[in-house]
């Protein structure tokens, strides 16, 4: 039986923040989104991309992940391939970069 994810949640920009000292983040945009604007310290895994899933199942799944996106549809779908590959500790941003940009927190 597979053990799944045990912390697999949609979180706030504020939670994210918090979240983000002890995590891994991803931004899942595409190349020229991240080079338009990105969280500090981010890793760019593009979702469109044909090594996506490649490049995820390479990750320690034993690390805390933070994962978003523009708007949180994207980093929705990579938290359900992070569920369904067993990592233990993943994060969304609700509402994705729109969210962090609207309390003004810090984009690379």
């Amino acid at each position: 039986m597979s053990k799944g994810i045990e912390n697999f949640s949609h979180i706030d920009a504020s939670s994210f923040k918090e979240k983000l000292l002890e995590s891994v983040i991803i931004d899942v945009h595409t190349p020229d989104e991240y080079a338009a604007g990105h969280i500090p310290k981010a890793i760019s895994i593009n979702l469109y991309a044909d090594d996506f899933k490649d490049k995820i199942n390479g990750l320690n799944r034993e690390l805390t992940y933070c994962v978003y996106c523009y708007s949180g549809g994207r980093s929705q779908q990579t938290l359900f391939v992070m569920k369904e590959t067993e990592f233990r500790e993943v994060h969304g941003l609700e509402d994705g970069i729109c969210a962090w940009d609207s309390v003004d927190f810090e984009v690379g």
